[in-house]
């Protein structure tokens, strides 16, 4: 373990769950399913990220897309982009343990 990383628990952890990813995205559905404190927590860090960086370029952005096995999924899932209108049967089979057996009775495989 290198100095910075003993010094900032926080910056491994962060790279241990991100991994190699350069961008953390995060489907709206999701984070609004969460508890409300939780959401609140988040918009918190949220504020605070914008605090810090003011500056950001405003002609600059990003675009997600949803990828299945390696392939862009055209259109994707209804109940991941549609946040105003959650799927609350994929939202619970998501809650599930990999493995175990999902609300409607399919085995549940996590996307990762």
């Amino acid at each position: 373990m290198n100095a910075l990383q003993t010094a900032n628990p926080g910056h491994e952890l962060l790279d241990s769950l991100m991994g190699p990813a350069a961008w953390l995205t995060m489907p709206r559905s999701l984070i609004r399913n969460m508890p409300d404190a939780w959401q609140a927590k988040l918009a918190e860090l949220v504020l605070e990220y914008v605090r810090h960086f003011p500056n950001q370029p405003g002609d600059i952005g990003t675009l997600v897309f949803v990828v299945k096995d390696g392939e862009v999924m055209q259109p994707a899932p209804r109940w991941l982009v549609d946040w105003q209108n959650p799927d609350e049967v994929a939202l619970a089979t998501l809650r599930l343990p990999k493995g175990t057996t999902d609300v409607v009775g399919q085995e549940h495989v996590a996307a990762h």
